[in-house]
């Protein structure tokens, strides 16, 4: 029987560290694992971290150290593997115009709903005489917020022009939770943590990363590498920077150390998203 010499807890989940090896034991959270990875295999997808044993309760893998790399250089290698991953699995389906009208309309009537909440919100604090801290900082730069929104509002009339005239679309398998946190740079690369995949837009993966690591890569060169590998339709780039560019809805109170940084976050986002969909279209402009 193998000594055990360690045991650490990491959340949920634990590291058994033994004379010859160490294994990584996640806690089971998805019952159709076994699915996701026999979908996988069918598609000779073979860029992501196989347990070792799967039981009831609890997913085994071998441990695997992290790197030095920096979050930008491992953004490169997750988006080549995630090209990989997409041209096998992408497929296709008839459009179904009912659905586009409807995803129009919603993101129409969020949009809507953020232009009302944020000019009420100005207005509130434009009648008052002194302003909290977070109070002038959202003041100070709320002007960014309906630039963005009408930014949006002009992309999803784009893209819906171009796709209610569409016949079919395309479809891949997703990770579900494309981050930095589940992807290991490991020899080529391997992707963890497959309990959300499922089928979906090509965009769903991509806006994941980008929302999640926005602050620590450079969205535009780990995009246009993606690009290079898997290329996007017109109508797929104008639905990333739709979802992209509609600002979330950010509440500045109570008034807090973090609430401010929570709003400096925000506004954070904001101004890269909106740089880095500026650039691609302009990029597209000067390469007509």
């Amino acid at each position: 029987m193998q000594q055990q010499v360690k045991y650490t807890l990491v959340g949920n989940n634990k590291i058994i560290e033994y004379p010859d090896k160490i294994l990584f034991i996640k806690k089971r959270t998805s019952y159709n694992i076994e699915d996701v990875y026999k979908y996988l295999d069918d598609h000779l997808v073979d860029n992501y971290l196989r347990p070792i044993e799967v039981t009831n309760s609890e997913l085994i893998f071998p441990y695997i150290e992290k790197t030095s790399l920096t979050d930008d250089e491992i953004s490169k290698r997750l988006v080549l593997n995630l090209a990989i991953w997409q041209n096998k699995t992408t497929t296709y389906r008839t459009i179904n115009l009912d659905e586009v009208k409807e995803f129009y309309e919603s993101k129409k009537k969020e949009i809507n709903y953020l232009y009302a909440y944020y000019h009420d919100l100005i207005l509130q604090l434009e009648s008052k005489v002194y302003y909290l801290p977070v109070e002038y900082l959202f003041l100070r730069n709320s002007s960014l917020i309906n630039n963005q929104l009408n930014l949006a509002n002009q992309l999803l009339e784009e893209w819906y022009s171009i796709v209610k005239n569409k016949e079919r679309e395309r479809l891949v398998y997703c990770h579900g939770k494309c981050s930095l946190d589940h992807f290991l740079p490991k020899d080529d690369g391997y992707f963890i943590s497959l309990e959300n995949a499922h089928l979906g837009r090509v965009t769903d993966d991509i806006e994941y990363l980008f929302r999640k690591n926005f602050s620590t890569i450079d969205l535009v060169t780990t995009y246009n590498l993606y690009q290079r590998k898997y290329p996007y339709s017109t109508e797929e780039k104008l639905l990333l920077f739709v979802k992209l560019a509609i600002p979330d809805k950010v509440n500045i109170y109570p008034s807090s150390l973090e609430t401010n940084k929570s709003l400096l976050m925000f506004y954070d986002r904001l101004i890269t998203f909106n740089r880095f969909i500026l650039d691609e279209k302009q990029e597209k402009k000067n390469s007509k």
